[in-house]
């Protein structure tokens, strides 16, 4: 069982403005992307476009890798392991208020970026949450 308190959960994150989400294909070969986040509550949230692969990898395999990041995708600290949960579109309003509020940008204007990469398909919320330690 994870005993971490909310308040110290994720914080090989510090101050960085990206994370590195490292997802797996089916054949184990890791895939890493660095992504927007936002802390609430001991959860990262997180969101992409509907038509992103590392959705399909998610959907197979909710089991995944998060560290600090440059924008580029180049990691400065260790990784965490996490366990990762779709959100359900009436389920994600805490994860965009948190994403709109960390990065100064409104919510409408982040999914409707996403909604001309995913197709015009909402976008996805991730909910990301230290995975179970034993």
């Amino acid at each position: 069982m994870n005993t971490s308190s909310p308040s110290t959960t994720f914080t090989n994150l510090g101050r960085s403005r990206f994370a590195l989400l490292t997802t797996y294909r089916a054949n184990g070969a890791p895939v890493s992307t660095p992504m927007w986040f936002a802390r609430r509550d001991g959860r990262l949230f997180m969101v992409t476009a509907n038509n992103a692969g590392k959705l399909r990898r998610l959907r197979a395999n909710p089991q995944a890798l998060v560290a600090p990041c440059r924008s580029q995708g180049r990691p400065l600290g260790p990784s965490v392991a996490v366990t990762v949960t779709l959100l359900a579109p009436d389920a994600s309003s805490e994860a965009a208020a948190a994403l709109a509020r960390r990065y100064f940008m409104p919510s409408w204007l982040i999914e409707r970026f996403l909604r001309r990469r995913g197709g015009g398909a909402p976008p996805v919320y991730l909910a990301l949450t230290a995975a179970e330690t034993r």
